[in-house]
């Protein structure tokens, strides 16, 4: 259940219950202090009164929350004033519109008013509130003299009051994203453990069940392979921080280095291209089809190529992305190797997840287009 606090609403002689800030709303951050001083500051000089604040509603008190750097403001960060007893912001809270005393001591309603105490006889506050209304405080401006305030200084205020406003909603939208994300880390930490278990548990049946057959042990070797190459896949991918979307050039860089460095000669590898941005959902089957592409590369391409090389371009076109691998790799394998065996059903396979098409072809050396529609 929310906090509450207990106001004063002069005009009514009541006192009235306020949703105030609860725990569990973020911390305002060093960044949004430093701007909302700079809002405070600004409206004090521009409309020409001593006292420019942000005020914060507790339970049981009001604090000055942010002052103006100005010269003879009574208010200093941090004091707090008591609720209950007629304050002009207990009013603009307690009716959550503004409020405007051009001169309290001309105002039956305000004349005792606390801040009438401290010579601030002119008040114009507005309220600032959570997204979801809980009641942070007021923005508010004092004089001591009488003023009677035009529209655009009125509208001046309301303005900065609404930016406050905006940086709490970007602040509650952080925190909510902050434990989705949370809740996603624990879910695909999970999920990548148990894979990585299933993986070490295939890698050790597999050595222990190799057999003399050529065939079935070359088939063996085949498969081992393409299971670490997956292994290192899972390995970078653990080390990349949870977030709502990953960077596919980055990401696709980092999964082709890790595969290159387990080569037995030296291969450079260049990843360039659009920054785009997918779900780990996509770019998991991406990174095993260029998984694939590379430990085929590996195997067969660079028999005999003095400076192997591999390019991978990733561009985003009008109504989809698409993915060009490049090796110059030895010429000598034909395009008919590509459309058969296992790697082309895997990367078959792994595109259709995607709704991708896929084309395949020799262009001084292996060339592969992989084109994912978007949405």
């Amino acid at each position: 259940m929310n906090n509450v606090a207990q106001v004063k609403v002069v005009e009514h002689n009541s006192s009235v219950s306020v949703p105030i800030t609860s725990k569990e709303k973020p911390t305002i951050s060093q960044d949004f202090e430093e701007k909302w001083q700079e809002l405070v500051d600004l409206a004090a000089r521009i409309i020409g009164v001593p006292a420019g604040l942000i005020m914060r509603l507790l339970e049981q008190e009001i604090e000055v929350f942010k002052s103006s750097h100005t010269d003879n403001t009574p208010y200093e960060p941090g004091e707090k004033a008591d609720l209950g007893f007629g304050l002009y912001c207990e009013t603009v809270v307690g009716k959550r519109k503004e409020l405007l005393v051009p001169n309290a001591l001309a105002d039956e309603n305000w004349k005792d008013n606390p801040d009438v105490e401290l010579n601030m006889i002119f008040y114009y506050g507005v309220p600032i509130r959570w997204p979801d209304g809980e009641v942070f405080g007021t923005f508010c401006v004092l004089d001591d003299k009488e003023n009677h305030y035009t529209e655009d200084q009125r509208a001046l205020v309301s303005k900065f009051a609404e930016l406050v406003e905006r940086d709490l909603d970007i602040l509650h939208k952080r925190e909510q994203t902050l434990s989705s994300l949370a809740y996603k880390e624990t879910q695909i930490r999970e999920m990548r453990h148990r894979i990585k278990n299933q993986l070490n548990m295939l890698i050790s049946y597999i050595d222990l069940h190799k057999v003399s057959d050529n065939d079935h042990h070359s088939l063996a070797d085949d498969m081992q392979s393409r299971i670490r190459a997956l292994y290192k896949l899972h390995e970078t991918l653990t080390k990349i921080d949870v977030d709502l979307t990953i960077p596919l050039p980055e990401q696709l860089k980092h999964i082709s280095e890790a595969i290159v460095s387990g080569a037995p000669f030296e291969i450079e590898v260049n990843v360039d291209g659009s920054e785009i941005y997918l779900r780990e959902e996509e770019i998991v089957p991406i990174s095993m089809i260029v998984n694939e592409l590379i430990t085929n590369s590996i195997k067969y391409a660079f028999n005999g190529v003095v400076n192997p090389r591999i390019t991978i371009e990733c561009q985003d076109q009008d109504n989809e992305f698409t993915i060009t691998y490049k090796d110059d790799g030895n010429l000598e394998k034909t395009a008919d190797d590509m459309k058969e065996g296992l790697g082309s059903l895997i990367i078959d396979g792994l595109a259709s997840q995607l709704s991708g098409t896929t084309t395949k072809e020799i262009v001084d050396g292996f060339r592969f287009v992989l084109s994912i529609p978007k949405g």
